[in-house]
C-alpha cells in the first residue's frame, strides 16, 4: 500500500490509440499509473477519485 499524499489524479491517452490511464500525481512531484482502460472509463474514474479526494479535504477542514 502506497502511502504518498496524492495531490490529484488524471486521466491520461497511453501510446496505444483509443487507450487511456489513470494516473495519480503525487506530493513528492513523482506520479505513476493506477489503471488502463477506455477514454470514458479513465475519465470517470479520476473524477470519482478526485472527488473522494475533495470530500477527504474537506472533512479534514
Amino acid at each position: 500500500m502506497n502511502k504518498r499524499p496524492v495531490l490529484r489524479y488524471e486521466a491520461q491517452p497511453t501510446r496505444m490509440f483509443g487507450s487511456y490511464s489513470v494516473t495519480a500525481h503525487y506530493a513528492d512531484g513523482s506520479s505513476e499509473a493506477l489503471a488502463y482502460g477506455t477514454p470514458t472509463y479513465c475519465l470517470c474514474e479520476a473524477e470519482r477519485r478526485n472527488a473522494e479526494l475533495a470530500d477527504g479535504d474537506s472533512r479534514r477542514s
